[in-house]
């Protein structure tokens, strides 16, 4: 484990060292990507590491991790919509055989109910691949620099040409009306203000990725995440049927969810198929409402020194 945490370490080191572009472009540009990779090696890590659990009724105790890698492969599902009195966990039942809701709002077997409408199941799969999704936001903070550099390449290379050359080699150079023309400069201008709008949709394009990828449930999360800690402390945690409300971080992610099974066997005397409903629980989800709370307001930051620079390169 030291290597790793060298690595998140070395991940997180910021030199001071002279830059090229503005102050408030760093944040966005040498900043939010070493936190996002800093945060895909963490659940990464702990993707890693901690598995899907589900209970596994006796009679299956025999194919215990056959059935966690199905479940881990199809994804689990909650039912949505569902109050704190209907469930055991958030979006299960207290009953898991009751998958549909009457008119009159009581939970029901559909199987047994004609009358039972069917509850629509809202699976969550993110756990597959998010690690991965959050280092992919890198790129996206990269390209506005890239353009800075492409924009401004004569001014980058005039800094270090002053320590080099004469005056007059730099005045023939760099202050020649042939080879900068009023168009070019024209252009530079408005190429270094469309840096600056390049920072600003980098942030709001992460930010609704984010929110798309949870669901549409991302941009309201830290307002959700504020109210549930203004609850005491029995509101707050209380996991039982008696709770008053749902902790934000679960709606977000659920800890739990059911997975449903389907077993097929055929030997020379019978064959047949058993379906079966199971509980399973991810715990890494805990970690993700840790994370996705620090970058939701780290991502508002990042919005908000680039409108600065934008404000400060346009006055």
């Amino acid at each position: 484990m030291s290597f790793i945490i060298d690595d998140m370490r070395r991940v997180l080191l910021i030199k001071t060292k002279a830059r090229h572009d503005g102050v408030c472009d760093h944040y966005s540009r040498v900043f939010m990507p070493k936190i996002m990779c800093f945060f895909s090696l963490m659940i990464g890590v702990n993707w890693y590491f901690d598995k899907l659990t589900c209970i596994i009724p006796k009679t299956l105790s025999g194919s215990q991790q056959f059935i966690t890698d199905v479940c881990w492969i199809n994804g689990f599902y909650i039912y949505e919509n569902l109050t704190t009195s209907m469930t055991s966990y958030y979006g299960i039942p207290k009953n898991i055989n009751e998958d549909g809701i009457s008119i009159t709002g009581i939970l029901c077997e559909t199987s047994y109910d004609e009358g039972c409408i069917p509850m629509v199941k809202f699976y969550y799969l993110q756990y597959q691949w998010f690690p991965f999704f959050l280092a992919s936001f890198v790129i996206l903070y990269i390209i506005p620099h890239l353009g800075f550099k492409f924009i401004n390449a004569d001014l980058i290379t005039l800094k270090n040409a002053v320590r080099i050359h004469s005056c007059d080699e730099i005045f023939d150079s760099y202050f020649n009306l042939k080879q900068n023309t009023p168009t070019q400069m024209f252009i530079k201008v408005f190429g270094s203000i469309g840096v600056k709008i390049a920072y600003i949709f980098s942030n709001v394009g992460t930010f609704y990725a984010i929110d798309h990828s949870l669901n549409k449930k991302y941009l309201n999360y830290a307002s959700n995440w504020l109210s549930w800690t203004y609850k005491n402390n029995s509101a707050m945690f209380d996991y039982s049927i008696h709770r008053q409300s749902f902790r934000a971080g679960e709606v977000l992610l659920p800890n739990y969810g059911l997975c449903d099974v389907q077993i097929l066997f055929s030997d020379m005397i019978e064959s047949g198929t058993n379906k079966y409903s199971i509980i399973c629980e991810y715990s890494t989800h805990v970690l993700y409402h840790y994370v996705l709370i620090l970058l939701w307001f780290l991502i508002v930051f990042g919005i908000t020194f680039s409108i600065i620079g934008l404000i400060n390169q346009t006055g």
